[in-house]
């Protein structure tokens, strides 16, 4: 594109005197500055190179002048973004530039509670943010998952934590289930497995206590007709009562029971040797007859004990008088104790 200059100096002939050859134009001249003007029209915009509006919003051409117009009609096309930008007043703040969507404008937000511009950084403070509530953030490293009683594990919740059963004697932990081991009673632990079977063995302790019973306390015992341990209330243990007694000689069942008697009898106290009574246990005998005796008698080696053999003797008896009850008691090595409404 190229503009146009005057190509002859038209002025000067002006000064010439009239008649003078120089004074004339020639063609040549003429055809020489025809042609400049001809080049610089020819090279030049004319009004159909105008943008129209949709050339101004498809940026695509390079051979159309844009006006002021166009380029405001270009800065209003999809939705006037640029034209907001640019018609956007300079808020004197630091500000983040944004779209209000329900304006259909350009909008400046500025930084709120926690939200910190440094330059070109925009930084958020969690903790200065507005709902920033401080109980729900605690640090992971100060708080503790403790495992309670048969659990092991546990641990801050700064890492993954697991809780696991503990095993302990005659219990095993399996990936899936808690099972029985075989394990011996001991000195602490009176409960023995054997194949699955629980024994309670107390042989193994070394001593135990009841003292400062409660009525509501229970023992455990077995139950031999049943073949299962059962729960005794303290209150409820009692002597076995055996009623219709006869003439026998005592056994080991007969230990720690009420035996009665309603007619004429005879109870024959053992030697060691045919016996398991144990140390310290008894026989209470009640005579409920008005009228007949139960005589206590002792064989071979044993040994009675009464008010009438003081000091013991052997292949002795004694009665229990009608109506009257006696406590036979079995010290060990032979030596019976026989008191109550007894007559020799």
């Amino acid at each position: 594109m190229s503009d146009y200059t005057l190509q002859a100096t038209w002025s000067t002939k002006d000064a010439l005197a009239t008649g003078s050859a120089l004074k004339a134009i020639s063609a040549t001249e003429l055809g020489t500055e025809f042609s400049a003007i001809e080049t610089a029209i020819a090279t030049k915009y004319d009004s159909n190179d105008i943008a129209s509006q949709a050339q101004a919003e498809a940026e695509t051409l390079n051979t159309v002048l844009i006006t002021p117009a166009r380029l405001a009609n270009w800065a209003d096309y999809n939705a006037g973004v640029v034209g907001d930008l640019q018609a956007y007043v300079d808020p004197n703040a630091d500000t983040l530039f944004g779209w209000d969507d329900s304006a259909g404008a350009a909008i400046g937000f500025t930084a709120g509670a926690g939200i910190v511009f440094s330059g070109t950084t925009l930084t958020a403070d969690h903790d200065a943010a507005t709902n920033f509530v401080a109980d729900e953030h605690i640090a992971h490293s100060g708080v503790t998952l403790t495992a309670g009683n048969g659990l092991t594990g546990g641990g801050t919740i700064a890492a993954s934590r697991s809780f696991a059963v503990g095993a302990g004697s005659g219990i095993t932990v399996n990936a899936n289930d808690v099972a029985l081991t075989d394990a011996a009673a001991s000195t602490t632990n009176p409960i023995s497995v054997a194949s699955g079977v629980i024994d309670i063995d107390i042989s193994a302790l070394t001593s135990v206590e009841a003292d400062a019973l409660a009525v509501a306390d229970e023992f455990i015992v077995w139950d031999n007709s049943a073949g299962a341990p059962v729960a005794v209330t303290y209150s409820h243990l009692g002597m076995l009562v055996q009623t219709a007694q006869t003439s026998q000689t005592l056994a080991a069942a007969d230990a720690n029971t009420i035996m009665e008697f309603d007619t004429t009898a005879t109870i024959t106290v053992p030697a060691d040797a045919t016996h398991t009574f144990p140390p310290g246990s008894g026989v209470l005998i009640c005579n409920d007859n008005a009228a007949t005796l139960v005589t206590v008698t002792v064989s071979s080696t044993a040994i009675l004990n009464s008010v009438h053999h003081p000091g013991g003797a052997t292949t002795v008896s004694d009665t229990v008088d009608p109506g009257g009850t006696a406590l036979l008691l079995y010290l060990g090595s032979d030596e019976w104790y026989l008191s109550g409404n007894v007559t020799d």
